[in-house]
């Protein structure tokens, strides 16, 4: 009865502490989440030093406020403050059209949400010359705001040249995937253990002219039969450092000559070096708001 209904729970803290909540965030730490947004355009944001991450349950989720007050405080966040909203999923929805604006990501790209699609003058003058992405980004991770998506859209946009195929793993809204062959990719695997981001990378891809056809969405993970078997030229990971270290022999043993991470802090580059320094040499590292993207070519 309640299946168009949330709980939106409002959480204000520190941008470091942000950071930390939304690693085990898309760990799956918190199962009942729905979804979760970062509150970036608003005249009522708070001090530069903080934030607010609007997060979503189901109705049927009991006080979901304290499960996520009690788990901040486990993993060492207390500095926050936390209040809880029943909300339709309408409203919902509007509230993320409020927050979710048209953007240029790259020399390249430019990011526009669905529902501006087609409505006067959507795309600014700057930006007329780029390529618009188009991206209704739901609940599945990948809005192209966060510092890990927007440095491997600023990759793709560098390095994908007509032709090249590619693997997107992790691929939440379909943003990496979209982008890739944009920019000119022959072919793109993609591959998700979050259900919802099957549905939401169908949708975005059908938003985006050419690029349904050239894409293989698969529900899985690193063991999926597909990621044995696709011979790419880069495997692209917008994940956790857990989820890469726990699938690194899936990720060794695939057909590609480069790999592409991100979703990985600053100070976990050597850890994840190490881990491949037997058949892989780090060739590109850049960084942005503590977050890197970290190129690996096979030796």
């Amino acid at each position: 009865m309640n299946d168009d209904l949330y709980h939106e729970v409002e959480v204000e803290l520190g941008k470091l502490d942000a950071m930390t909540l939304v690693l085990h965030l898309d760990e799956g730490r918190i199962p009942s989440l729905a979804g979760y947004y970062e509150v970036l355009f608003d005249d009522n944001r708070p001090v530069e030093d903080r934030t607010r991450l609007m997060l979503y349950f189901p109705y049927s989720e009991t006080l979901p406020s304290a499960s996520v007050s009690i788990f901040m405080q486990a993993i060492g966040i207390t500095d926050f403050t936390i209040k809880e909203t029943p909300l339709k999923r309408e409203d919902y929805l509007e509230a993320y059209k409020k927050y979710y604006r048209s953007f240029s990501v790259t020399d390249k790209l430019v990011i526009v949400p669905s529902w501006e699609k087609g409505s006067k003058d959507h795309i600014s003058d700057s930006n007329k010359d780029k390529i618009p992405l188009y991206l209704d980004p739901g609940l599945a991770f990948g809005t192209g705001q966060h510092a890990t998506t927007k440095l491997c859209l600023q990759y793709l946009s560098e390095f994908v040249t007509p032709g090249l195929r590619i693997i997107d793993a992790g691929a939440g809204s379909g943003i990496l995937s979209i982008a890739a062959i944009l920019l000119g990719a022959e072919s793109v695997l993609a591959f998700d253990v979050d259900i919802n981001s099957k549905e939401a990378v169908s949708y975005n891809a059908d938003l985006n002219a050419g690029v349904k056809e050239k894409l293989k969405f698969v529900h899985g993970g690193f063991d999926i039969e597909e990621f044995k078997t696709f011979h790419a030229d880069i495997l692209v990971a917008n994940v956790t450092k857990n989820i890469i270290l726990s699938n690194t022999n899936y990720i060794k043993q695939g057909n590609y000559p480069r790999l592409v991470f991100s979703g990985i802090l600053v100070e976990h580059k050597d850890e994840i070096e190490a881990h491949f320094s037997d058949h892989w040499k780090p060739t590109i590292c850049r960084e942005d708001d503590g977050w890197i993207v970290l190129e690996l070519i096979r030796k």
